[in-house]
C-alpha cells in the first residue's frame, strides 16, 4: 500500500458516462464451458494451517486478488471469498486467470491479529526495495530481516509462478481506494463503483510491503480497496461489483484493446 505525506484522501471520483455498444451480429461459435475452480495449497502458516487459493479460468492474462493478509481485519477473507463464489457464478472473461487468495495469513485470521504467530506483520516482511528493520508499533514489527515468514514465501511463489499483470489487495477498516505501482486507473474504476474516496497516501510509511515490492518494484499494477467499518453483507454489496470491474476493465484494456463494449466519457476529474 502506498503511503507518506499528510493529505490523506482525495475527492470521491466524479461518475464516468458509460454508453453500451451497439449489438453485434450472434456469433454462432459455442463458447467453450469455462473450467471448474480448482483449489491449491500455496503453503503452510507458522502453526500448521494451509494457505490456500482458488483458480478461476484458464486463460494467458493472470489476475491475483488477496485478503487476509492482516488476520484483525475481519470483513477482507469474507468479501475475498464472496468474489470467489461470484466468479464460480459468473466466469471472468476466457481470456483471464483470476486466482484469489482468502486468508494469506491463517493464524492472525484464527487469533484475531493483525500479526502472524511468530508477531511478524507480513505486509512489512517483503523483500521489497524499501524493506528496512526498524517500526513504530509491535504490530508493525518487520522481522529482523525479509522474507522469513511463511506466508511471505507463500504469495511470493504465488507471484512467481503465475506472473500477474493485476494484484488487488483487500484490507480495512480507512474506506478508501489505494495503489501501488501503475495502478491509478484500476483505482478510480473500483471508486467508481463503491463509492469510496481515492487515497494516494495513507499518511505513513509501509516499507516491505507487498504493494512495495509487486507495485512499486516490479510496476505490477496493485490497488487497494480499503473496505468501510460495516457489517459483512453490506462491504461484500459496496465491494463485490467494484472488484468486478476492475477485473473486467484489465480484460478488456489488456486482451480486447480494440473493444466498443464501453465508450468511456470522463466528465470531471477528482480534486487533487
Amino acid at each position: 500500500m502506498r503511503a507518506l505525506q499528510s493529505g490523506i484522501c482525495e475527492a470521491r471520483p466524479a461518475a464516468r458516462k458509460f454508453e453500451p455498444a451497439q449489438e453485434k451480429p450472434a456469433n454462432k461459435t459455442v463458447e467453450a464451458k469455462a473450467p471448474a475452480p480448482q483449489q491449491i495449497e500455496l503453503g503452510r502458516s507458522v502453526m500448521g494451517r494451509a494457505i490456500n487459493a482458488t483458480v478461476h479460468g484458464a486463460g494467458k492474462m493472470h489476475v491475483i486478488v488477496i485478503g487476509g493478509i492482516h488476520g484483525d481485519e475481519t470483513a477482507t477473507p469474507f468479501v475475498a471469498r464472496a468474489l470467489a463464489a461470484s466468479l464460480e457464478r459468473e466466469p471472468a472473461p476466457a481470456g483471464l486467470t483470476v486466482i484469489v487468495v482468502p486468508e494469506a495469513n491463517p493464524d492472525g485470521v484464527a487469533a484475531g491479529t493483525r500479526v502472524n504467530a511468530r508477531g511478524i506483520d507480513i505486509n512489512r516482511s517483503f523483500p521489497a526495495l524499501n524493506w528496512r528493520a526498524d517500526y513504530k508499533s509491535a504490530t508493525r514489527y518487520p522481522g529482523t530481516e525479509p522474507n522469513t515468514e511463511p506466508e511471505t514465501r507463500a504469495l511470493i511463489a504465488l507471484i512467481e509462478r503465475y506472473s500477474p499483470a493485476l494484484v488487488i489487495t483487500i484490507h480495512a477498516a480507512l474506506g478508501c481506494v489505494n495503489w501501488d505501482g501503475p495502478a491509478q486507473e484500476f483505482a478510480r474504476v473500483m471508486a467508481l463503483k463503491n463509492n469510496y474516496p481515492l487515497c494516494p497516501y495513507l499518511g505513513y510509511e509501509t516499507p516491505g510491503s507487498l504493494g512495495s515490492y509487486v507495485g512499486v518494484d516490479k510496476s505490477v499494477p496493485t490497488p487497494t480497496i480499503e473496505l468501510q467499518t460495516a457489517n459483512s453483507m453490506k462491504v461484500v454489496r459496496d465491494n463485490l461489483p467494484a472488484l468486478r470491474a476492475a477485473i473486467d476493465h484489465f480484460f478488456f484494456l489488456n486482451c480486447c484493446p480494440h473493444t466498443d463494449k464501453f465508450q468511456v466519457e470522463e466528465t470531471k476529474k477528482p480534486a487533487p
